[in-house]
């Protein structure tokens, strides 16, 4: 899997350039966003992988992998830190 990494220079000075919570909050915003458009990909792609391999529990293993660390992620953002 390709992961783009050249977008976080941009995205790191579009940070330093805003004045403000808001604006750095709605940047990130965004960015998460077309991160979940990139996880959903991947996970398709990863479906078709398991297809052509189907006695691999390997593939089985990512998604556990992959499920506890979005559900980490899901307890930080309701944490009401």
């Amino acid at each position: 899997m390709k992961v783009r990494r050249g977008s976080e220079t941009e995205v790191g000075k579009r940070i330093a350039e805003s004045s403000s919570a808001e604006a750095t909050y709605k940047i990130r915003f965004r960015e998460m966003n077309s991160a979940m458009a990139e996880l959903h990909k991947a996970l398709k792609d990863h479906a078709k992988r398991q297809e052509e391999d189907p006695e691999n529990w390997g593939w089985a293993g990512d998604l556990g992998q992959v499920t506890r660390d979005m559900q980490e992620m899901i307890r930080f953002l309701t944490s009401g830190h």
